[in-house]
């Protein structure tokens, strides 16, 4: 018998999202446009004021990669005064588009701050075959796949840069491509032997809409003898881009407060069926609106009662796993897009162990 277990989650109780009032900083995210790798690491200084009425201090400060690093204010920021936190990237070895996070966390209030920084390395110039790891007859790239990082439904889309090196004796020269309608590519016609070119590749984010992370193909139509058909996977993630806020501004603005963040289940058949309801506030002063939600597998199902709350208001969110045969611990997610401008990306995870028994 097909298992069905239904559990209705009715928090009093609402976990506040991961919002840093007593803090602001003048902006918390930085565009390096395109730097050149053989001038080597560049950096940003991110300034933030103590609106507290209590001294405050960084109690710790992580980078998503180890190709940033960073340096802060290490003694405690009096009430009224600004403390520093330098981004420094380290572009060796690492061309085309990069984007990377600082997370902060301030002493005594804990709740973490995301700093990001992002740009465009352009390459020095070597002939380095070495510098490829991926290989398909005579053309060389970085990888398998064309990285776009984040792009933004709000914004003119942005071209980003790729590198395609010829390894053969002979001149490479490109056809053709297919792609979706809604990504826009430049590629060179031809490439000379030991010489490379730029591909450069955009989203058209409104004529695709949709919200979260995707991956497309990409092909290249070449004169290649050995093969002549080059398979790409083009990955970006779709989001709404909000500018820095002032303190007033935020005060005002819309506000996702989720009850949990979370949902953990012991054990659950293969066979069966989680249902479960999360409910979200509008802590905020506007209208909050729910962009989308994007549950990251068929296995997931998300619905809305509602996309649209005003101020104080609350709706629910029913969430359905069907394992479907999947078996051993599950992780998995569904992604909330809101217009709340701190926090418009969140998550509920929904965590336990599916028994095939």
């Amino acid at each position: 018998m097909r298992l069905v277990i239904c559990f209705l989650l009715l928090c009093s109780e609402w976990v506040a999202g991961q919002q840093q009032p007593g803090v602001t900083f003048r902006r918390n995210q930085h565009d390096f446009g395109t730097i050149s790798e053989k001038n080597g690491p560049v950096s940003f200084q991110f300034f933030f004021k103590n609106n507290t009425d209590a001294a405050l201090k960084i109690q710790s400060v992580e980078s998503s990669c180890g190709c940033t690093i960073a340096e802060w204010t290490k003694v405690e920021v009096m009430p009224g005064k600004e403390g520093q936190i330098k981004a420094v990237y380290d572009p060796t070895g690492r061309p085309g588009y990069f984007s990377k996070s600082i997370t902060v966390t301030f002493s005594p209030d804990s709740t973490p701050v995301v700093l990001q920084i992002r740009g465009h390395v352009s390459e020095s110039g070597e002939k380095l075959t070495e510098r490829f790891d991926h290989t398909d007859g005579q053309l060389k790239t970085r990888s398998s796949g064309f990285n776009l990082g984040k792009v933004y439904i709000n914004q003119e889309p942005i071209l980003r840069t790729f590198t395609l090196f010829n390894s053969g004796s002979k001149e490479l020269k490109i056809t053709s491509i297919q792609a979706p309608d809604y990504l826009k590519v430049n590629h060179p016609e031809m490439i000379q032997p030991g010489e490379s070119a730029t591909l450069s590749i955009k989203v058209n984010t409104k004529q695709k809409n949709e919200f979260g992370f995707h991956t497309d193909q990409l092909l290249l139509l070449t004169n290649d003898p050995e093969n002549p058909e080059k398979h790409f996977s083009i990955l970006y993630t779709i989001e709404e881009f909000f500018p820095v806020l002032s303190p007033d501004a935020l005060e005002k603005a819309p506000s996702l407060t989720l009850s949990v963040s979370e949902i953990k289940f012991q054990t659950l058949h293969s066979s069966g069926v989680l249902e479960r309801t999360v409910l979200f506030r509008n802590t905020g002063k506007q209208t909050l609106k729910i962009r989308s939600l994007v549950p990251n597998c068929t296995c997931l199902e998300a619905v809305l009662d509602q996309d649209s709350v005003p101020p104080g208001g609350s709706g629910k969110i029913n969430i359905k796993f069907k394992p479907g045969g999947r078996t051993g611990r599950q992780i998995k997610s569904v992604v909330i897009y809101s217009n709340d401008p701190q926090h418009p990306v969140q998550k509920i995870s929904v965590n336990g162990l599916v028994s095939g028994d």
